[in-house]
Order: C-alpha cells, then structure tokens, then sequence
C-alpha cells in the first residue's frame, strides 16, 4: 500500500510508483502535495477510484499527469473519468483534458464575436464617445462595497484609473462599450495593474495590446472566450485582491496561493456561482472566510477551498467550512 506518510514531501514534484505490486486504495492524502505534478501509478493492483482532492489538482492543471490504471480491461481498475486522469492503462491511453485546465490559446471565436446576432454599432476609433460608452459600462463593475459607483476618473494614481485608461488609449483591440468581452478583459487587466503584473516572475502577453486576455499566461478560457480558470500561484502578486473578480461569472477556478496577497476574502465571491475551486494558501492575507463563500461550500458547488486557517503567525485566516487548512512554508 502506498503509506499516508506521503503528504509530508510538500515540496515533491514526480511521483512514479508504476509498474510494481502496490494494491489497496489511492490515500486521500496526496491531493496535500501542492507542488506534484506528476503521479503515475498504472500497471499495479490498486483498485477503487482517485480522490475527489487530487482530480482537483488535475482540474487546476498544477497535476498536469494523472496516470493509473482506469481502462474497462484493466483486471485492477481505478475509476477516475476523463477530467481528471490523463492517461489510462499500460499503453497511456489519452484521456479527455479537463475543461477548467489553464491553457494560453485563442478561443475558437474572437471575443468580439460572442454575440453574431448583435446589431448594435460600437464606436472603435479611439473618439470621446467611445471612451464615455466604456466608462459607464465599466463603473458598473467598479462598484464599492456600499454599492456606490466609483469615480474612476478622480484618481489617476489609482489602479482602476490606470486600467481603464489602458483599455480605452492603449489596448490595440480597441473594444467599444457593446462588446460582450469589455468587462471580462478590464477585469483580468485590473489583476495586472493592482497585483505588481509588471514584477510577476511569469506574466506572458500580458497588457499585450495584440493578443486576447485568454492568451494571457495563467488565464484560462472556455471555447467562448469566456475566462473560467486563474492559476497565478507563485508569481509574485502583491496587494489586495480586487472584488471584480466576482463579475466573471464562468469563473470555475481560482489559484492565488503562495504569493504576498494581503487584506480579506471579497465578500462578493459569492457571486462566483460556477466557482468549484479556491485555493488561497501561503499568503499573508487575514480575517476570516465569509459566510457567504462557506454557503458556496454548503451548496455543493465549492468543492475545494484552501486557505491559512492553520497557522499561528500574524497571517491567518479564520475558516470553518474549508477542506484544507494550510500552513505551507514560503
């Protein structure tokens, strides 16, 4: 059997245990391995199915091969579905690659062209009506948390200034207020301009005026063009997280962990309906998990949520619903 004792190498990336006599069950334990990337235990005795934990880390796309031996003709078969393991059987038969993985690639409609039965006529060409169209439709994101709009043009040294200012003068795809994706990339943007994007260790085409957010690297997208994954662990974010993540609505993954995020959970990740994982470990953030986000975990929808709720340092994070209390070394 392979031993429980596992979830104690968190710094451990490959783990190759194949073709050997090991039987018995998958330990639920090693969905803790925050840095394993591969597992491969094909061609052994094992039966029953992969943990709910660690097709999490396959989703999340950090477990990038998930290797055992799934075939119906397998004699000892695990059972795990094709958006979790990537290969099955002896010979590695392909697997089905989950949906929420966080891909760089264009999505197979230009995000201006969410929407072919859209009449409406956008002004592209950079003029004040343009810019104003933009504005409003963006204030409607910006909110503050007493539901007040936020003046974004009074202060140019904000964030959100600098990222609309971005997206109306310096965005090379020049959207207009009537196009279905405005919002979703002034989001992402704003992760860029409020998180320190310019000394993250990996920020891959982003504010790049030339390519899709969806191109952006750690952004993932669904067939639409519709972001549905953020994995941006270990980057170097730094700051506080913007509650306009929350207006992102397809979002079905969120990995912010082992960065220096400061502040508290938004109240308004409630509003990540879809949200299936939330992994927020090994940051320096404080307060405690609302109780609105612990509905998510109550409903059924939340189905992995991570945070520092098991720490006695000044960075703690009160939580009583999380599936995962973490106090990972940094």
């Amino acid at each position: 059997r392979i031993p429980h004792e596992l979830e104690q190498l968190i710094h451990i990336k490959v783990l190759d245990l194949s073709d050997n006599l090991i039987f018995g069950d998958i330990p639920d334990e090693l969905e803790y391995l925050p840095n394993l990337s591969v597992l491969r235990l094909y061609s052994n005795e094992m039966i029953g199915q992969v943990p709910t934990g660690i097709c999490m880390l396959s989703e999340m796309g950090s477990l990038s091969e998930l290797w055992v031996d799934c075939n119906d003709n397998d004699e000892y078969k695990v059972e795990c579905n094709s958006m979790c393991c990537t290969k099955c059987g002896k010979n590695g038969n392909i697997r089905g690659h989950p949906p929420i993985h966080v891909t760089t690639s264009s999505p197979t409609m230009k995000p201006t062209e969410f929407n072919p039965f859209k009449v409406e006529k956008c002004a592209t060409d950079g003029s004040e009506d343009r810019a104003m169209g933009i504005i409003e439709k963006i204030k409607e994101v910006s909110k503050s948390n007493q539901n007040e709009i936020v003046e974004l043009s009074e202060n140019v040294n904000s964030f959100r200034y600098t990222t609309l200012s971005w997206l109306i003068h310096e965005d090379e795809l020049k959207l207009g207020d009537c196009q279905d994706n405005l919002e979703q990339r002034y989001i992402v943007a704003l992760l860029y301009s409020s998180l320190g994007g310019s000394n993250w260790i990996h920020n891959k085409n982003w504010l790049d005026g030339t390519s899709f957010e969806c191109e952006w690297e750690g952004i993932g997208c669904d067939n639409r063009g519709r972001v549905n994954a953020i994995s941006l662990k270990d980057v170097g974010l730094i700051g506080t997280i913007p509650y306009e993540i929350s207006y992102l609505p397809r979002l079905k993954a969120l990995d912010l962990s082992n960065n220096l995020l400061r502040g508290q959970i938004p109240n308004r990740f409630q509003n990540l309906a879809m949200l299936e994982i939330l992994i927020l470990y090994n940051n320096h953030m404080t307060g405690s998990v609302p109780d609105n986000i612990c509905a998510l975990r109550d409903q059924g929808s939340l189905n992995y949520l991570w945070v520092d709720c098991n720490t006695d340092t000044d960075y703690h994070v009160e939580c009583n619903c999380c599936t995962r209390c973490a106090d990972v070394p940094g």
